[in-house]
């Protein structure tokens, strides 16, 4: 019997190995509140609502969900939220499935999330974001809905994209430079948080508040946030008189200010100087190279 030479076998191979930068799933999404939610799949269990969360550093499932998931699971865990640390039962080693793109080998974070369900009007059934970043490229098309995810970034088109290099800070979330106006006229510079699970357009932390120079206005208005514990905080909304950041400015744009005890307590002590939520966010189609520090934006038409 004759054997095929070597060079068959890297023939055949190459023809079912996807390529680098090739595409690997375009998944549907829906905006609640502006925050994004998606369908995926744990241990090939039934279609689960997920939200995308870009400051989740653990992916979440809901304790109710998790329930027919056949899990299995190692101790408990303390994790932090915006509000407090709570207890979470942890399970290793599950595999995700967003379409065609898998996920092994990710521990997940079981704890009760029927609040914020109550409180966004629809079904949450776990919350990802960092699991997704560091494993693959994320495209997030606000004009047709659509995520795309990329095993690089060789196979994306980022033709009218801006790129803005980007920072990990405060336990890996994502963070870019943004200019605040001052009360001179000109503008501040600081490293802000981008959080597609805040629906705001910013949100300042006490270290913003007590810098020089902002051309902040206070206002009375009390807004009301969630959290992935069962915390709602109640703080301030008030107006900066300019925004900008990947070639976007914006005027008198509405910001909350921390006063409730418990969001100036989680939110001190980190390098971000704030929030930029999906108000803002939604303003432009996104490409996220977690992996090389790298964010693409491109502004969307007037909606």
């Amino acid at each position: 019997m004759r054997f095929p030479r070597p060079w068959f076998f890297a023939l055949l191979l190459s023809c079912w190995a996807p390529l680098a930068g090739q595409r690997v799933a375009q998944v549907p999404f829906e905006l609640s509140d502006n925050l994004i939610f998606f369908q995926l799949h744990v241990n090939g269990s039934r279609a689960l609502n997920f939200m995308f969360d870009s400051g989740a550093g653990v992916t979440v499932v809901n304790r109710k969900a998790a329930e027919g998931l056949g899990l299995t699971y190692a101790g408990t865990s303390q994790i932090g939220t915006s509000g407090r640390k709570i207890r979470s039962d942890s399970s290793p080693d599950n595999t995700l499935r967003i379409e065609e793109a898998f996920l092994e080998g990710i521990p997940l974070e079981v704890i009760g999330l029927d609040h914020l369900a109550n409180y966004l009007r629809r079904p949450v059934d776990g919350i990802i974001g960092f699991d997704l970043f560091e494993r693959y490229v994320i495209a997030i098309d606000a004009d047709r809905q659509v995520l795309g995810i990329y095993a690089s970034m060789d196979g994306v088109d980022t033709s009218g994209y801006t790129l803005v290099p980007s920072y990990r800070i405060d336990n890996n979330k994502i963070g870019i430079e943004t200019s605040l106006g001052s009360l001179e006229g000109g503008e501040l510079s600081y490293i802000m948080t981008l959080d597609t699970a805040n629906p705001d357009a910013l949100f300042l932390f006490p270290n913003a508040l007590v810098a020089d120079g902002i051309a902040l206005k206070k206002g009375r208005k009390v807004v009301r946030g969630f959290s992935a514990d069962t915390t709602i905080t109640k703080n301030l909304r008030g107006k900066i008189r300019s925004v900008s950041f990947a070639g976007g400015e914006w005027k008198n744009v509405r910001t909350v200010l921390p006063t409730d005890p418990v969001t100036l307590a989680s939110s001190s002590g980190g390098e971000s100087f704030g929030l930029i939520g999906q108000e803002l966010l939604l303003e432009f189609n996104m490409i996220y190279d977690y992996r090389k520090n790298r964010i693409y934006f491109q502004q969307r038409e007037k909606r």
